[in-house]
């Protein structure tokens, strides 16, 4: 749900903060403004500094490296009262690309990054691994991926505490950015009018840490095409945010487990083939054990998905995440609503019903974090299936050990939704007690049942949908002008208001 940007660079200054300031679990740490004479910086100090900044700029950088490539050439040296940083953009294919910095020292420690700038224009060029397989063992295919992107305008800066006694921020706009990326035919064309990032850091009191992330863009629009035997009628698919905006939260994270993450996310990175499943499995490790809560939101406004079958347009759209694992039981909670539904081409009929406005809210709680952690780790070995996995998948739901929350319980909290005059409310839960054992209930109302009737029976195009709606009437009660369907759910049996619908199904002539 919630959309992270990182830089074209593919180097995201989020996951560079993040690096830096968890980087005191293994490498040295930057020079400190103390160390720092009044003439200036040192050529000592610039050394060190480097160091640094080599040590937890390499998992970064590793991702965009060819596998077994040595590290860009960083240079950090002293020019006046601060520092000159200068990073080889060696992953363009555009030769004496640089990406630069100023650096200086600030009290406590700390230092800020200042003139951030990256390549205003440049081409990256690679291979998009392909699932090979046939027969087991075989050598994996690739394909062929160029990007060229290009920047108007950029400014950025940061304010970085290696030490973690205080918070590190970092702050980035970009205007005008554009994006090509074509492979085997495919090609996208993409365009931001602007975007910012912003990112911060912030230590806690028992040695972890806090970290959030905002990103706000304007005018994204985007054109896809795909290769002709794909489009025989030469279309393509393009669509158009007005604005996005988005947050994320990951509150409490385990430090040495955030340093563990950059680390395997690197070593996955170009990693061969007989190597992957063990490096992925190990980021699914280092992920489970960060011990952090985590929420989120993301707006957008004015969204439009133009394609061969014609448009979907959103007025709005907005959705939240949070989730926490208290105990070791894990807990969940997703919610979406989209306002000013259209879709083209539709009959007038149906038209008139589409939902304009839906709201969900969904939510997972109960599952044993441990017991998750080991089955998505089993589902990543070769040859795995769901007999291999069944051992697994049972014990999530075994009750011996169970956490104080119990047993997995899945809940629909709230579904509303209009269906042109009436609306409809509905809440529900089901308790996991086993693959073949679930348990639960539910409740939907609707309001303005005689009016949607009415609107059906007049149009043709709706008819099938009238005798469902009579159908659904035949086990509904009347409660406070609403028609209300109770809705219960056993291994045995699923009754609506009291009534099996097999049974009364089975009535009708």
């Amino acid at each position: 749900m919630i959309r992270r940007i990182g830089s074209p660079l593919g180097l995201g200054p989020s996951s560079l903060l993040l690096a830096a300031a968890i980087g005191a679990a293994s490498p040295p740490a930057p020079a400190r403004a103390a160390d720092a004479t009044p003439a200036g910086p040192t050529p000592g100090q610039a050394a060190a500094l480097e160091a640094g900044a080599r040590a937890f700029l390499a998992p970064l950088l590793a991702p965009l490296l060819p596998p077994g490539a040595a590290a860009p050439d960083l240079s950090i040296v002293p020019a006046g009262d601060h520092y000159a940083l200068s990073l080889p953009a060696s992953w363009l294919t555009e030769p004496n690309q640089q990406v630069t910095a100023t650096l200086r020292p600030l009290d406590g420690g700390r230092f800020a990054v200042d003139d951030i700038g990256i390549p205003a224009q440049g081409h990256l060029a690679g291979k998009v691994r392909l699932p090979g397989g046939e027969p087991p063992g075989a050598p994996e295919t690739a394909g062929p991926v160029r990007l060229g992107y290009s920047i108007a305008q950029q400014s950025a800066h940061a304010v970085i505490d290696p030490t973690l006694a205080s918070p590190s921020t970092f702050f980035a706009a970009l205007h005008g950015v554009t994006a090509d990326t074509t492979t085997d035919g495919f090609a996208r064309h993409d365009r931001l009018d602007a975007v910012s990032l912003s990112f911060r850091l912030q230590p806690t009191t028992d040695g972890r840490i806090d970290a959030a992330w905002t990103t706000d863009l304007d005018g994204m629009r985007y054109d896809i095409r795909l290769p002709d035997a794909a489009r025989p009628q030469g279309a393509g698919l393009a669509g158009a945010v007005a604005h996005q905006s988005g947050t994320l939260r990951l509150s409490h994270m385990d430090r040495a487990q955030a340093a563990a993450l950059i680390g395997a996310a690197a070593a996955l990175a170009g990693a061969p083939t007989p190597d992957r499943t063990a490096r992925l499995q190990a980021l699914v490790r280092s992920l489970a054990g960060l011990g952090a809560t985590i929420s989120g939101e993301e707006t957008a406004q004015d969204v439009r998905i133009d394609g061969p079958a014609g448009h979907v347009a959103l007025g709005a759209l907005h959705a939240t995440l949070d989730g926490a694992a208290p105990g070791g039981a894990l807990s969940t909670r997703v919610a979406a609503g989209i306002d000013g539904l259209a879709v083209g081409g539709l009959s007038p009929g149906l038209e008139g019903i589409l939902p304009k406005h839906v709201d969900l809210a969904l939510s997972l709680s109960g599952l044993r974090a441990a017991e998750v952690e080991d089955l998505a780790v089993a589902a990543l070995a070769p040859g795995a299936s769901t007999r291999t996995l069944a051992p697994r998948i049972d014990a999530l739901f075994a009750p011996a050990g169970a956490p104080a929350s119990g047993l997995p319980i899945a809940g629909i909290d709230a579904l509303r939704f209009d269906l042109g005059p009436a609306q409809v409310d509905g809440h529900g839960t089901l308790a996991v007690r086993g693959p073949q054992d679930l348990r639960g209930t539910a409740r939907i109302a609707l309001s303005g049942f005689d009016a949607l009737a009415e609107r059906l029976r007049a149009d043709p195009d709706l008819a099938q949908g009238a005798i469902f709606l009579a159908l659904a009437r035949s086990v509904a009660r009347q409660e406070g002008g609403q028609m209300v369907w109770d809705i219960a759910v056993t291994p045995e049996a699923v009754t609506i208001n009291g009534v099996d619908p097999r049974k009364l199904l089975q009535s009708q002539p």
